[in-house]
């Protein structure tokens, strides 16, 4: 009989650089069960993360004890406010070669300058991702109701704003197959 063996427990971190003033706390716990709809028995399934505000707006006692955290957070900061007087991209350029030139991480943009640079111009935006996730909802949900046979494909198509030839080419590639009409 093999025994049990002992691992130790995992810590979820998530760093948090956004606005200060969206997480005004430096440290947040965050509970995947917050995210669930409808009734849920507790304690069948948990998972936690720890988010912490790194922005150097305030002083965090994480980046005195992490120096390529703390470098990481001016680099940002650094984004930021040059955003503040010009486009995004020359932003993050000057941001890039100030911080080399005050050796903030600058090993590593120097090494890694375009990646960085192609990172922070194509950054997260968490509105779009919410509005695209309605929309995949959206469509997934129509494509949903035509394999039920609930709606035809002409409503379908008017409903996601396609023509019908699009849609017919969507559900296709959703596995359900349309019968053409010759």
């Amino acid at each position: 009989m093999s025994s049990l063996l002992k691992i130790p427990a995992p810590k979820y971190i998530v760093f948090y650089n956004g606005n200060s003033a969206k997480m005004p706390d430096d440290i947040i716990e965050l509970k995947l069960s917050s995210a669930f709809e409808g009734d849920y028995e507790p304690g069948k399934f948990e998972w936690t993360a720890t988010m912490i505000n790194i922005r150097s707006d305030r002083d965090r006692d994480i980046l005195n004890k992490c120096k390529p955290l703390k470098e990481y957070s001016t680099f940002v900061e650094e984004v930021i406010v040059n955003n503040q007087t010009m486009g995004i991209e020359d932003a993050v350029k000057k941001s890039v070669d100030d911080c080399i030139k005050n050796n903030v991480l600058k090993d590593f943009l120097e090494t890694h300058r375009k990646e960085v640079v192609d990172m922070c111009l194509t950054e997260f935006d968490e509105t779009k991702w919410g509005e695209l996730m309605k929309e995949e909802g959206h469509q997934k949900g129509i494509i949903s109701l035509v394999k039920k046979g609930k709606i035809s494909v002409e409503d379908a198509a008017e409903e996601l704003g396609l023509d019908v030839p699009a849609t017919e080419k969507l559900l296709a590639d959703n596995g359900i197959q349309v019968p053409s009409v010759v």
